[in-house]
């Protein structure tokens, strides 16, 4: 019977088979403390699904099985990076965790030496953690949809220059439509991970485009939709362009992406009333 694991390490990668070679392909990535539904084991790899729904293999030391004395409380974090100072493990540098990452709070008595501005977490491996208050959200605080979507701007823009990877949802490599999916899982709203699935799913734009809209491209096969980005106003749309090497801003008027526009998806359902963008570059 297979075991069902948890993401042990920042962030790992999703892999089509376990051989090297050209046809070894990067899925996807996981982070920090996802589940990985294990289907087969092989060696060294572990074949499963982790939480976008890819399934591939992952390295087994990456992984720890599923420890299920976890603490019920889950905070998301909303840094592009943040650091976790490990408890008791001063000789050990701080674990890194990358933006959308969900972590374990542990709210007990028991705040093992807790320094001020700091929140304490329970990381899979069962070590203590802590990680700076304004670094992470609890999944129980609530905002009005405008709320929601200024911070899925906010967050966009924050990984501007991250570099371009295929299957990558991080700010150390990233694609199109892994931009869009890490931004809104980090908000609380789980999407498909890929350009063309999300494009299917959500629900089309009807009339005025709003900030949080997304912009999908058929840059290959005609009517597929293959790119995606996110509309930040003003004619503007922030993505990760394998063409220009990572996430950037650009016009909706450049005569590519123009040329290329196949259509906009919605993710939150409000008229943005009230919601104002900056004037002037971002």
């Amino acid at each position: 019977m297979a075991v069902n694991y948890v993401v042990n390490v920042p962030l790992t990668d999703v892999w089509s088979n376990p051989w090297s070679g050209e046809e070894k392909e990067r899925l996807t990535q996981a982070l920090l403390g996802d589940l990985l539904v294990a289907t087969n084991e092989n060696g060294s790899w572990v074949l499963g699904q982790v939480a976008d729904g890819y399934q591939g293999y992952v390295k087994r030391q990456d992984l720890v099985p599923v420890w299920a004395s976890l603490p019920a409380a889950r905070g998301t974090v909303i840094k592009r990076e943040a650091e976790i100072l490990l408890v008791g493990l001063p000789q050990l540098p701080p674990l890194k965790a990358y933006l959308g990452t969900r972590l374990q709070v542990d709210k007990g008595e028991e705040q093992q030496y807790l320094r001020s501005g700091y929140t304490q977490v329970c990381l899979p491996s069962g070590e203590i953690g802590h990680i700076a208050e304004d670094a992470i959200e609890p999944e129980e605080a609530t905002k009005d949809k405008v709320d929601i979507v200024r911070k899925v701007l906010e967050l966009a823009l924050n990984l501007r220059g991250a570099p371009y990877l295929w299957g990558g949802i991080t700010s150390v490599g990233i694609d199109c439509s892994g931009l869009v999916y890490v931004i809104y899982r980090s908000v609380g709203l789980l999407l498909p991970r890929d350009a063309d699935q999300q494009y299917d799913y959500l629900q089309p734009v009807d009339g005025q485009l709003f900030p949080g809209d997304l912009a999908f491209f058929a840059t290959g096969e005609p009517e597929l939709a293959s790119h995606v980005g996110l509309y930040l106003g003003q004619d503007r749309f922030i993505h990760a362009s394998s063409r220009l090497g990572g996430v950037v801003v650009t016009s909706l008027n450049s005569p590519y992406y123009r040329e290329h526009l196949l259509g906009w998806r919605r993710c939150i359902d409000t008229d943005a009333a009230g919601f104002k963008m900056p004037e002037g570059e971002v």
